[in-house]
């Protein structure tokens, strides 16, 4: 009878039997859940801020384009043939400007 009881406490127990096993699993699928719902939407707003800064940048260049052809386009006045004082000869005699 000794030996009988004996044999039974040796007896390993099954791995599924094992309550550390379980704990641990739960406690690593916690971490990972956490882990997506904190780093998720890191990546999602850096990727939003990526292309806001893009979008920024393509409607500045349309602005800067509009402007320089509204400034009268790739041939701005120091690049013409007419010099400025030619086109405005006011503005190269200011002692001739009418003054208040």
């Amino acid at each position: 009878m000794h030996a009988c009881w004996l044999n039974r406490i040796r007896k390993k127990k099954s791995a599924f039997k094992n309550a550390f096993l379980y704990s641990w699993a739960a406690l690593s699928l916690a971490a990972l859940v956490v882990c997506w719902i904190v780093f998720l939407p890191l990546a999602g707003k850096r990727g939003f801020e990526k292309r806001a800064k893009e979008e920024r940048t393509q409607k500045q260049q349309e602005q800067d384009r509009v402007a320089l052809e509204q400034l009268g386009g790739k041939n701005s006045p120091s690049k013409t043939s007419t010099p400025l004082r030619e086109k405005f000869p006011a503005a190269a005699n200011p002692s001739s400007c009418a003054t208040a």
